[in-house]
């Protein structure tokens, strides 16, 4: 008896939008970083986290550079269980670093 695998299951995954907002300060570089942890329900352990890195290179600039809303789309892969959530106040975290070029 031959044993099937098939790579290509889940074949979705869950997109997941967040909007972040901050300013870089004159003369630097902003470092935003997008983590979303994933906890199975029942527990409060995280089993799984995803993340994005967004460079803002306002270098070259006199003013401070804002960022309002801006939209971002994270992709979970594979897809979320039913039993698999995202919590809106502990498993999303945006935070900003900053360097000077």
């Amino acid at each position: 008896m031959a044993l099937t695998v098939n790579f290509d299951t889940p074949q979705s995954a869950t997109n997941r939008f967040v909007t972040t907002s901050g300013s870089v300060a004159p003369n630097s570089i902003g470092h935003l970083k997008i983590v979303l942890n994933v906890t199975t329900t029942g527990t409060s352990t995280v089993n799984r986290s995803f993340y994005r890195a967004i460079d803002y290179d306002n270098s070259g600039a006199t003013t401070t550079l804002t960022i309002t809303n801006a939209p971002y789309t994270l992709t979970i892969t594979p897809k979320l269980l039913t039993t698999e959530t995202v919590n809106e106040t502990t498993g999303v975290i945006t935070s900003w670093s900053y360097t000077q070029p």
